[in-house]
């Protein structure tokens, strides 16, 4: 085996990203340093993501809406009165959150009505810009019921595949009709 030499040099991107990269004497850089190098690139896009759009999403929140905002150990609960900005405070944390990098599919709102979690999620999409309605797709925003039925739907396709059988929930008519005819 032969002796290989590596070069290390520190560099810095158009977008002012450090990154370290590593060549061999034939010019092909390492894996592991590219792995190193997106991961880094990957923190800091998100460290100036947050630092930027932080103030703004912060902005005429009172004290306890920004507790809420600035909440990060776990889920949060959100209970207060009507129009008191609770859909505002949880539609700026969730912008603050996916700044900061969290997947949007590991992100849970629930609500109690459809309406709400319509209103939040066209707020946030607007909140996003352009893409955002493809992000919140991603995003659990919805009702109680919504989520059980998506969890319910997923289960069925895992347990028994497309092929399964048909899904279908029972409304108030069906099932009387089947306790009728149990009986």
């Amino acid at each position: 085996l032969g002796h290989h030499s590596y070069v290390r040099h520190q560099r810095t991107n158009s977008c002012g990203f450090r990154y370290n990269s590593s060549q061999s004497p034939n010019g092909f850089s390492t894996r592991l340093t590219m792995q190193a190098t997106l991961e880094a690139i990957t923190d800091d896009l998100h460290t100036l993501r947050t630092a930027a759009l932080v103030p703004k999403l912060e902005a005429g929140l009172n004290t306890q809406q920004k507790q809420a905002f600035y909440h990060d150990d776990g889920p949060a609960l959100v209970l207060a009165g009507a129009g008191s900005g609770k859909t505002t405070v949880l539609t700026r944390r969730i912008a603050r959150l996916l700044a900061k990098g969290v997947e949007p599919g590991n992100l849970f709102v629930a609500t109690f009505t459809k309406k709400a979690a319509d209103e939040m999620s066209s707020r946030l999409a607007a909140l996003l810009g352009e893409g955002g309605e493809a992000i919140v797709e991603k995003l659990w925003i919805g009702t109680f019921h919504a989520h059980c039925l998506r969890i319910l739907k997923h289960e069925w396709a895992h347990l028994y595949g497309k092929t399964g059988g048909y899904f279908q929930l029972a409304d108030e008519n069906w099932q009387k009709r089947v306790a009728r005819a149990i009986l």
